[in-house]
């Protein structure tokens, strides 16, 4: 009864905390909801190797506005307990900044090693190394290199709070030369749900900085179901 309590309570603080966090974007003039899925299509018998069908909608100030859509395949391969590998093709059709909608292709490559930083194994530090090759017809190819750092604390008493995270990431535009820093991005707080023995769902607040110059930030909440 007490345990139960305990954990109650605990859940709540979360929440309630989430809450608080998302709420503060209200001020906000841009704000955003991004709208995601995982739709897995195959899976090997070990269950380290598995292919999902990837989906996302970005939406902009009410749901009339949609500033961008993902579509693609998605390959992940668990390599051991210490490094994950991956690739991807994502069809996209993002609003530039002249507030046209152009036609994207991206190609993603990836390894992630993370380990876990406590003898309970509670608490994972990952660091997820991303390189994409963007292409769009009649404007140069563009490479970037993406970098998050997330730490991720595990709960094992609780029926529907799986885990919750941290995370901070930069996007580096490659070129000849050197990089420039194009995009960075701080979660706060996200939180993962196990809805069903098939569902899960993320939650996430999340600040958005086009690059280093720029003082505003977008305000984003964000949803990704996985099944």
């Amino acid at each position: 009864m007490a345990k139960n309590i305990f954990i109650s309570v605990n859940f709540n603080r979360y929440i309630i905390f989430f809450i608080t966090f998302t709420s503060l974007s209200s001020f906000a003039d841009d704000k955003q909801l991004w709208l995601s899925a995982n739709n897995k299509v195959w899976q090997s018998e070990d269950k380290a190797s598995q292919v999902t069908l990837y989906k996302e909608m970005r939406i902009s100030k009410d749901v009339s506005d949609v500033t961008g859509f993902f579509l693609g395949p998605i390959l992940r391969h668990k390599l051991n307990d210490y490094l994950k590998i991956g690739g991807a093709y994502k069809f996209i059709n993002i609003r530039g900044n002249d507030g046209h909608h152009n036609n994207l292709n991206r190609w993603e490559i990836e390894f992630t090693p993370n380990f876990f930083v406590d003898n309970d194994n509670l608490y994972k530090l990952s660091l997820r190394n991303r390189l994409e090759l963007i292409t769009q017809s009649g404007a140069s190819d563009k490479k970037r290199l993406r970098q998050r750092l997330m730490l991720t604390k595990k709960f094992t008493n609780n029926r529907y709070l799986k885990s919750m995270f941290v995370s901070h990431e930069l996007i580096n535009v490659i070129k000849y030369d050197n990089t420039q820093l194009e995009q960075y991005r701080f979660v706060p707080l996200g939180l993962k749900f196990k809805l069903t023995e098939d569902y899960n769902l993320n939650v996430f607040y999340m600040l958005k900085r086009s690059n280093k110059e720029d003082k505003n930030y977008n305000h984003i909440l964000g949803l990704n179901l996985s099944f």
